[in-house]
């Protein structure tokens, strides 16, 4: 007797068979492994069907990508996944910032990272840095804060029909991810233990102690002088001091729980988890916790009703990466590299050298080894300096839903994102040199607000003969507030309580500020679709930001798309399954600048008078009435191709950029008494292929 079997399974499941006999098995086919949706506003409201039939060229590290990669941070999903991203992280440090450029570098003033949008929030760089010298460590990333495994999906909007959407923001690109949300009447527990090892895979080849001891020599019979050394060779290899600031093995460790539960009605997904990470170097570790809920609930058949929410904590130490103003370096990195290999990591008589000084043959320090430039030991600066920071952010966006009719539906969302940020560094004065050897604390914190309110109305007419429309409007206004508080204190009687008693310190420096900007916006789109076969999209946007003047900046943007799957030729083809072009031109902007950058700034100015000073206020920085957001051109052109059954698949797209009025620090006379003023006078022009 033949068995019957009928499993039902989720996607990427293995599962054993064991049996005796022939069984036949039917196997459902497996959806794109890229985003199945595409946005048609500002953040979260999407159009059915798969974007490779849509009219906008994006990609995505899709669900497979998310749900089988391991990774402890969300930026690293994008490494190598998507055609024309790159992605390079900008430090070794454990959460460190990663600069990521869509079709290249759209921009010379003003920022040039993407825009991020997590379930309806845009997400901001939202920590600041004081501007008196300190040894505060690598930014973290912006979505260092964010658990991988609450994502379900990330979509990389590349051409301007549908980074218009985004109008002042979208030049850049953007980049959407959706957390995971539990299904109707479905529960269950998950959970994930992992653990990872780093290894560092090379090193930069420098000069070992024999090596620069015989550099060191000729460089003395060059200019005349005795060599310093009889016999380079009895120095060896020395100290490798780039192997002396690293740890041979950093280990991670990450834990997450998921529960999903609920009913047809309501359904909830609760997730916690907490990461714990070393750095290569030594000195640098983070640590993560986080909770995060989704919450969905049908009121009745007309309205519903989203959720989501997420906190999360992180806790990092890191290395100092920085230079002073008086020429005296604490950089641990750049420092592992500049440091003599003839000096030891501990002297004889137990004692370190401070900083890197030329020694003589019998090891006594001689000077400075750069006459001009105090190097800190690196592997005592890595071990000594306290540098950490704190970092909490907590977010909620809930989404009204009400269909009107089934033509017609309507959307309201509210969303709020609150950051706190606090960063403390300590630099004991015995890494300072000469008469600057005084001990610098430094504590800064970082208050940030966001608000978002968007109001949406969409609605769906079906025509006679495959004739379909759909219509969309919207309307959006955000803000944003920002509080910064900085102290800094030099020099410490007693260095015992660090950076918590910048009070008993004998120069002291204060810094604070507070910064505002909104935003208001217009938006709409139509969808024009026959037969599955032919579509077109038109977009505009309209844009006033605090930025600029407040006046209104219009993006629009048309797209196209043809399919030839239906058609014959297609169909009665062995070879081709899938075939259809798209194209698309659109304008987008970047307003990606600090704010009030386009007006004059006033600071305090204390000059000196009568053995003393005056308080008073100077113009430090001129401001540009006609400065506006930059505005890029987007032409784009793709293919898309499969064959052999849609086993293989071949995207193919062409684009062409163009920035005409790029934001750029133009230099002024020096007659005009400021060095330079921001304007739009740069062109930039991007052209590609992606395969």
């Amino acid at each position: 007797m033949r068995p019957i079997v009928t499993p039902y399974l989720k996607n990427y499941w293995l599962v054993p068979i064991f049996c005796l006999g022939f069984w036949n098995l039917i196997l459902a086919q497996e959806q794109d492994s890229v985003v199945d949706t595409m946005v048609w506003d500002e953040h979260t409201t999407y159009d059915r069907g798969n974007f490779r039939d849509s009219t906008y060229s994006n990609a995505a590290a899709g669900k497979a990508n998310v749900s089988m990669r391991q990774v402890n941070y969300t930026e690293q999903f994008l490494q190598g996944s998507v055609a024309g991203l790159v992605a390079i992280e900008n430090s070794g440090q454990p959460g460190g910032s990663m600069s990521l450029q869509i079709r290249g570098a759209h921009t010379i003033g003003a920022g040039s990272q993407p825009l991020y949008i997590i379930d309806g929030i845009p997400i901001y760089q939202s920590v600041r840095q004081p501007s008196f010298a300190t040894t505060f460590g690598p930014a973290l990333g912006a979505l260092s804060f964010l658990n991988p495994n609450d994502i379900a999906s990330i979509t990389v909007l590349k051409d301007a029909a549908a980074t218009a959407l985004y109008g002042a923001r979208g030049s850049n690109g953007v980049i959407i991810i959706r957390t995971k949300r539990a299904e109707k009447s479905q529960s269950g527990i998950e959970l994930k233990i992992s653990g990872g090892l780093q290894q560092p895979i090379g090193e930069y080849k420098l000069a070992n102690a024999r090596q620069y001891a015989s550099f060191l020599n000729e460089a003395q019979l060059n200019a005349g002088l005795p060599a310093l050394y009889s016999n380079p060779d009895v120095f060896g290899a020395g100290t490798d001091w780039q192997e002396a600031i690293r740890r041979e093995q950093a280990w991670s460790q990450h834990y997450h729980l998921g529960i999903t539960g609920g009913g047809d009605k309501v359904s909830f997904l609760l997730s916690g988890q907490y990461l714990n990470q070393n750095g290569l170097a030594i000195g640098s570790d983070l640590q993560r916790y986080s909770i995060h809920a989704n919450i969905d609930a049908q009121v009745n058949d007309r309205f519903t009703v989203q959720n989501s929410f997420n906190f999360a904590r992180v806790e990092s130490n890191t290395i100092p990466s920085a230079s002073s103003a008086d020429n005296q370096s604490q950089d641990v990195i750049s420092g592992s590299m500049l440091f003599n290999p003839l000096l030891p990591l501990v002297n004889p008589d137990q004692s370190v050298n401070n900083h890197n000084v030329k020694v003589a043959e019998d090891g006594k320090p001689l000077s400075l080894l750069q006459s001009h430039f105090a190097q800190a030991n690196p592997r005592l600066l890595g071990g000594i300096t306290d540098s950490k920071l704190s970092f909490n952010q907590l977010s909620n966006y809930v989404s009204l839903n009400y269909a009107a009719t089934e033509k017609l539906s309507m959307q309201t969302t509210i969303g709020l994102n609150a950051i706190f940020n606090d960063q403390f560094t300590f630099v004991p004065g015995q890494l300072f040199f000469g008469s600057a050897a005084d001990a610098i604390g430094t504590a800064a914190k970082t208050q940030s607000l966001q608000f978002i309110n968007e109001y949406k109305i969409a609605y769906t007419h079906n025509f006679v003969a495959q004739h379909q429309v759909i219509a969309r409007v919207g309307f959006s206004t955000e803000g944003y507030r920002q509080e910064f508080l900085a102290g800094q204190s030099v020099g410490f009687d007693n260095e015992s309580l660090r950076f918590y008693s910048l009070t008993v310190g004998q120069d002291k420096n204060l810094q604070s500020d507070l910064s505002e900007w909104g935003m208001q916006s217009y938006l709409g789109t139509i969808d024009y679709k026959y037969a599955n076969r032919y579509a077109l999209t038109l977009s505009l946007r309209s844009d006033a930001s605090s930025f600029f003047s407040g006046a209104h900046s219009v993006f629009p943007a048309v797209s196209t798309h043809w399919d030839l799957s239906t058609t014959s030729f297609v169909k009665n083809s062995h070879f081709i399954n899938k075939l259809a072009f798209r194209a698309s031109y659109g304008e987008t902007g970047n307003q990606s600048i600090a704010p009030y950058s386009s007006y004059t700034v006033l600071n305090e100015f204390n000059p000196a008078l009568n053995g003393g000073t005056i308080n008073g206020i100077s113009l430090s920085r001129i401001g540009n009435n006609a400065l506006d957001a930059e505005r890029t051109n987007q032409l784009n052109g793709g293919l898309h191709l499969g064959f052999c059954n849609n086993r293989f698949l071949l995207d193919f797209d062409v684009y062409h950029h163009k920035t005409d009025n790029a934001l750029v620090w133009q230099p002024l006379a020096g007659s005009s008494g400021f060095e330079d003023v921001l304007t739009n006078a740069a062109n930039i022009t991007n052209t590609g292929v992606e395969l």
